[in-house]
């Protein structure tokens, strides 16, 4: 598997998680960790961007759940965007993409929170 690379930055008031390879069991405990810290240090919504993601296993996937279980008890909103290729079918064929907030890419998940933020969503 190819390696699995993580950047957490700032867009505009956001949190955006870029993720960058694959996500199988030999890095999904250490992924989990990545992205929990980038919730508990987020300030306003948190947003993954996987478009750069080629794969993730069952385990990448349960990290996800687990992550925007956290944002929820938070209270910030937990988008994932740009999902692609076989992750975005997976994603489809586990209903991930009901369970989570999914969008296009990361220009339409900021968007989406902006209205949040206006109280139109």
């Amino acid at each position: 598997m190819t390696p699995l690379d993580v950047q957490v930055s700032d867009l505009d008031r956001y949190t955006l998680v870029t993720l960058f390879g694959e996500i199988d069991a030999s890095n999904s405990g250490w992924f989990r960790e990545q992205l929990e810290a980038a919730v508990a240090g987020a300030d306003n919504a948190v947003i993954v961007d996987l478009q750069s993601l080629a794969f993730s296993d069952s385990g990448g996937l349960g990290v996800f759940v687990v992550a925007a279980r956290m944002a929820r008890q938070r209270q910030i909103p937990f988008e994932i965007a740009g999902t692609r290729g076989r992750v975005a079918t997976v994603f489809r064929l586990l209903g991930m993409d009901q369970a989570l907030r999914v969008r296009a890419d990361v220009q339409e998940s900021v968007r989406a929170l902006s209205l949040l933020g206006e109280g139109q969503l």
